[in-house]
């Protein structure tokens, strides 16, 4: 979303963000919610003006999940130096998105569980940072 030298559109859509980051688009919103188990989220605008919370309890209907999916559909300012959304969104098969901030941008950042399999793979000079156990 470059405008012009290192100024970037401040508009961003988190409802958009969170359907690009996951792969799906708005046709897609009610499964996305049928596949959330629970969440929070906080938007604090940056000048502090606003601030808002959006939950999603372990217990709720489908109904409920879309409520809040759809609260997501809102505009905030990605590109300023203070992190203006947080929170977590978890999904019933173990993953998670989590809110993070870098350098300036911030996004969803997916997280899994990792499985026994992918710990097979790590080398101990990974770990450690060294070739020796």
């Amino acid at each position: 979303m470059e405008m012009e030298e290192g100024k970037y559109m401040a508009g961003v859509n988190l409802l958009d963000e969170l359907m690009k980051k996951i792969g799906a688009d708005r046709r897609f919103l009610e499964a996305v919610a049928d596949k959330i188990n629970f969440a929070k989220i906080w938007y604090i605008k940056s000048d502090a003006e606003e601030c808002k919370e959006f939950s999603l309890h372990p217990e709720h209907t489908r109904d409920e999940a879309m409520d809040f999916v759809c609260s997501l559909d809102f505009e905030y300012n990605c590109g300023s130096d203070i992190q203006e959304v947080y929170g977590t969104i978890t999904f019933k098969d173990g993953s998670w998105l989590e809110r993070c901030q870098y350098c300036g941008w911030e996004g969803w950042e997916l997280k899994c569980f990792p499985t026994w399999e992918s710990l097979q793979c790590m080398e101990w000079m990974h770990v450690f940072g060294t070739d020796k156990a």
